[in-house]
C-alpha cells in the first residue's frame, strides 16, 4: 500500500453540515430526490452508490 491509498469515506448528510475539507472524504446528500432543499453537495441519487457495486466519485 503506497503513501496515497484509493481509499474514500462517503459521509451522509440529511442537513448542511461542516465536512473537513479532506479528498477522502466524500459528503452526500441522503434523500435528495425527496428532499425540498437541496444542498450543495452530490445527492444521492446521482450515479451509482452502493457497496456492492464500483463507482467514480
Amino acid at each position: 500500500m503506497g503513501n496515497n491509498p484509493d481509499i474514500k469515506i462517503v459521509i451522509s448528510c440529511h442537513k448542511e453540515s461542516v465536512v473537513p475539507d479532506k479528498p477522502l472524504l466524500i459528503p452526500v446528500q441522503v434523500g435528495a430526490a425527496l428532499s425540498a432543499r437541496r444542498l450543495p453537495i452530490r445527492g444521492d441519487d446521482e450515479g451509482v452508490i452502493t457497496a456492492t457495486k464500483k463507482y467514480n466519485i
